[in-house]
């Protein structure tokens, strides 16, 4: 290992480079979210020059040189890049915990793609202060959405979050006469809501393309092509599957905006999944309530023992999102007995034992909804035993 190794050098420049270049993609991707005419390819190229002076130091060419290269480096999963690596840089940049990073960016095409995990990179930015001056439009919206949820009581974020996660409000008629009479009392009691969730869309037919895993209207993109502001899983299912086409009662729908079908409607499904789960065990084995403190866990289980377990389904492929807010809630003190992050099933095997690895708190356990299924149903069967 070389001088510079040992000092951490190689690793302080690795981390300052993949900064610069999910900022420069973010910035190439909201060009108007940030005043500075060329910020984008200014950070681009500074991360590409980072790059190249690590490959010169180690006498290597695992890093990115060019664009190209570092949009196909952006578009693979970190634990992937990091198993390519001889075993000091392995070491290193498991040291420095990039290994659990997802991918940044997901390829959509030849030009254009998708900044899932990194936006949520971004969001534990270093250079946070430059994200709050040029925080995205639909972002911000999410998050004037979410500060109105929590303006209401319990009851009413209970409310508008399962209205919200119902793939029935998926699509909803602008017509009245259209609406459900759940709709329409939604829409007069939660007005705000309704302009922050929802956008109106007008359709040349009665029919809309969705996406075949999580049921959101498609958006469209590149030549003929869609994509599903849902999650990275959707994309990959809709790659393989193809748009689901469903009929509509009207050509002038109220449909969710990306921040809603990202940061509600699309875990909300795995939620339902869980809540449905808990709801066929009787109440004498245990009781559930969702969204205890408006969001301090997805669920909250009692068993008839009064032990206590705390569910929070997460739907990211990015394990550092998911290993941050594990220490978050241990340094507040867990207020459950266990705490569970539910994972959906397709979700790889690598990214989940890395988590295994990582979570320090015995409390905490990061497991599959069919891992959890098979977990529940024990400790239901040891309870009424």
């Amino acid at each position: 290992m070389t001088e510079n190794m040992e000092t951490g050098m190689p690793t302080q420049i690795f981390v300052r480079a993949l900064d610069l270049s999910v900022l420069g993609m973010h910035a190439r991707k909201f060009p108007d979210e940030y005043r500075e005419a060329g910020a984008a390819l200014r950070w681009i190229q500074q991360s590409i020059n980072l790059f190249a002076s690590l490959n010169i130091m180690q006498e290597c060419s695992y890093f990115p040189e060019n664009p190209r290269e570092l949009f196909e480096f952006l578009a693979t999963p970190m634990d992937e890049f990091v198993e390519t690596l001889p075993e000091n840089w392995q070491e290193i940049l498991y040291e420095a915990r990039i290994h659990h990073l997802g991918t940044m960016i997901e390829k959509i095409d030849s030009s254009d793609y998708y900044l899932e995990d990194g936006f949520e990179y971004l969001r534990g930015f270093r250079y946070h202060k430059i994200l709050d001056s040029f925080t995205p439009g639909q972002e911000y919206i999410g998050q004037k959405l979410y500060v109105q949820m929590c303006n209401g009581s319990p009851e009413d974020y209970i409310c508008i979050r399962g209205f919200l996660s119902d793939p029935r409000n998926r699509f909803v008629p602008m017509d009245q006469i259209l609406q459900t009479p759940e709709q329409v009392d939604y829409f007069k009691k939660y007005p705000l809501i309704k302009d922050l969730a929802y956008t109106l869309h007008k359709l040349s037919s009665t029919t809309v393309d969705c996406c075949p895993n999580c049921g959101a209207v498609l958006e469209k993109s590149g030549q003929n092509g869609y994509r599903c502001v849902g999650s990275r899983s959707c994309n990959e299912i809709l790659r393989n599957k193809g748009p689901k086409r469903e009929l509509v009662p009207s050509t002038e729908l109220w449909i969710p905006n990306s921040a809603t079908i990202h940061n509600i409607y699309c875990p909300g499904q795995l939620e339902r999944k869980i809540e449905q789960l808990l709801s066929k065990y009787p109440k004498e084995a245990l009781t559930f309530k969702r969204w205890p403190d408006k969001d301090r866990v997805d669920f909250v289980i009692t068993f008839s023992s009064e032990k206590t377990w705390g569910i929070d389904a997460k739907m990211t492929t990015n394990a550092g999102y998911i290993l941050k807010d594990a220490q978050y809630k241990t340094a507040a003190g867990l207020q459950e007995d266990k705490l569970f992050y539910i994972l959906p099933n397709h979700q790889k095997k690598s990214m989940l034992n890395n988590l295994k690895k990582e979570v320090r708190d015995p409390r905490i356990s990061c497991v599959t909804f069919n891992e959890f299924a098979h977990i529940l149903k024990e400790e239901v069967n040891h309870e009424l035993s």
